[in-house]
């Protein structure tokens, strides 16, 4: 029995299992075992056809190989231009945990050169990571199996995105990388200053708010602190908040969150959970609020 194995980040691995089930709709027999600074999944219960299915499909898996070749997810050819620094398939698993629907109204503020609102829109689309270079790792014989995957490709998704930033550089950036990433028709591109969210989305409400935020000080900037003033007024009930940061290092981060507690109190927003994850030269936490 052949056995086959991917390798993800040592951040949420259970979400990687979660998204394979997905991709297979069905249960799958496995093991994981550390691997350098990697979870190495086998999948056991799997055929070729189901193997390459995954490869396809997934968006939370950093490398595997196939047919010899190394595969790598962590490089997202999407992107014209990206300095975010953070890998994509953490963000990518940040948004598969937080269960997206199709139905969602989302809000992404700080969304620098758009990955966050494109790996939305890819997983909501189902579309494949692989599409940008797949006839560099596929074989002839392959294509027809892709083809029947590509039928599955959700055509049609409702704009249900909002990405707001401040500086025209960036936004001029980030429409590039949504018009390359074929998802410029999902997403709403909009130059607002953060303190007037309230303002520019009076008769919105939103499911869902992802705030990315690079960190260096354990005070609460302004704009965190218009985070959590514009959720209690823009999130509708048991509504969402997740804040993706990166920082330099965990000395802060303890102090980070208990600050973001404490504010919250003014507001009916409540402290659900928090991840964290060491890569390379940085810190990425990831910290849930609920509307309540």
């Amino acid at each position: 029995m052949n056995v086959y194995k991917l390798y993800t980040k040592q951040f949420m691995p259970e979400v990687s299992i979660r998204e394979i089930k997905d991709i297979l709709k069905k249960d799958i027999d496995y093991e994981i075992k550390e691997y350098k600074n990697f979870y190495l999944i086998n999948l056991k219960n799997i055929d070729w056809k189901e193997y390459l299915r995954i490869l396809y499909y997934t968006k939370t898996i950093n490398y595997a190989y196939y047919r010899n070749k190394k595969i790598t997810y962590s490089k997202r050819t999407y992107l014209v231009k990206n300095k975010i620094t953070v890998d994509p398939t953490l963000i990518s698993k940040i948004l598969y945990y937080s269960n997206l629907s199709k139905e969602d109204i989302i809000l992404n503020i700080n969304d620098k050169y758009g990955i966050i609102s494109i790996e939305q829109s890819l997983i909501l689309k189902n579309f494949p990571i692989l599409f940008w270079g797949e006839e560099q790792i596929f074989e002839k014989e392959d294509y027809s199996i892709i083809q029947e995957f590509e039928k599955e490709l959700t055509q049609k998704l409702k704009s249900n995105i909002y990405l707001v930033d401040k500086d025209n550089r960036t936004l001029s950036i980030t429409k590039k990388n949504l018009e390359k990433a074929l998802v410029k028709d999902v997403v709403y591109l909009r130059k607002i200053d953060y303190e007037w969210l309230d303002i520019k989305f009076k008769n919105k409400k939103f499911d869902k708010i992802f705030f990315y935020y690079k960190k260096s000080k354990k005070i609460m900037s302004i704009y965190e602190k218009y985070v959590f003033f514009h959720s209690d007024i823009l999130l509708k009930d048991r509504g969402k908040l997740y804040i993706i940061l990166k920082l330099k290092n965990m000395d802060t981060l303890n102090d980070i969150i208990s600050n973001y507690i404490n504010y919250s109190k003014k507001y009916s927003i409540k402290f659900m959970e928090k991840y964290n994850f060491q890569d390379k030269n940085y810190l990425l936490a990831f910290i849930v609020f609920a509307k309540i």
